[in-house]
């Protein structure tokens, strides 16, 4: 071996472990945020590049080569699938297995009740890791109103943990959300929550509250409210954006149209409300 083809080997082998780091630190970052919802490939990769900080950032894989890194390091955890269109969709694998098995040895260095406690916990966050929310257009009217949709939303485990203490199926339906959102932010918007902001929006008109109600877990944000307003309206008349570029008498009318016909959208979800609340109590009397 010439010295040339030395210093080509000790340069390749340092630029081979820079890219390791870079990939290992990536790998931290991953590990915390697939828990929180399903991720594209693309999404990733975007993020492996902020890792790098090389003057020509040729420390990060391709996304052809990091899909094969990661399927090295997580093969037994992490699946790659497609998704409403989308290719190379990452998913975490059912720990039930694992869990099981830690719950086991831990159980032989600590106190039983509280490994027990920690294991449920564990089975309920494995759970909603699992569920598919991923949403590709806003929820239906009636599924904002309609108690046994909601309740598909919520895992049976989590459902078997809120029972107990809220009592009935509409509490679960609305509890059941509030746990999920924060464990699942990025997997988009829940039945219960929309329909609850859309409501305290037409009686407060307050984005302060909507947006503490939305921090705190309870609602969508103000303006998540909002762009599902517009998507209604456009869904209904099959228009675009309203054009602001006339004269203000036309603007004028056309935010009281669009104010009449936020109303209207309003009226919907009381009128689903009031029928989904009568037929419950009728069947509870029956």
């Amino acid at each position: 071996m010439t010295e040339e083809e030395g210093k080509r080997k000790r340069e390749q082998r340092k630029v081979d472990e820079s890219r390791e780091a870079v990939f290992n630190e990536f790998c931290e970052w991953l590990n915390s945020e697939l828990e929180h919802g399903v991720m594209a490939l693309d999404q990733v990769h975007k993020k492996l590049v902020e890792f790098d900080q090389s003057a020509d950032q040729n420390l990060c894989y391709s996304k052809y080569w990091l899909k094969i890194k990661l399927q090295e390091k997580y093969h037994d955890t992490l699946y790659f699938t497609t998704q409403e269109r989308r290719a190379d969709v990452l998913y975490l694998k059912d720990d039930t297995d694992n869990i099981l098995r830690e719950h086991h040895a831990n159980l032989e260095v600590g106190d039983e009740k509280t490994q027990i406690i920690k294991t449920a916990l564990k089975f309920i966050c494995n759970d909603i890791a699992l569920i598919d929310l991923y949403l590709k257009s806003y929820p239906t009217a009636n599924m904002m109103t309609d108690i046994d949709s909601q309740l598909a939303l919520v895992p049976a485990s989590l459902q078997m943990f809120l029972r107990p203490i809220v009592k009935t199926d509409e509490r679960v339906a609305v509890w059941g959300p509030n746990f999920i959102k924060p464990c699942r932010p990025r997997s988009g918007v829940l039945p219960y929550q929309m329909g609850l902001a859309i409501q305290l929006d037409h009686r407060f008109g307050s984005t302060w509250i909507l947006d503490k109600l939305h921090r705190l877990g309870y609602t969508e944000s103000y303006s998540e409210t909002q762009n599902y307003k517009y998507s209604f309206l456009n869904s209904m008349t099959g228009d675009g954006a309203p054009d602001t570029s006339g004269t203000i008498d036309t603007s004028v009318e056309e935010a009281n149209d669009l104010m009449n016909d936020e109303l209207a959208v309003d009226a919907a979800l009381e009128e689903l409300s009031v029928m989904t609340a009568s037929e419950s109590e009728m069947s509870t009397s029956r």
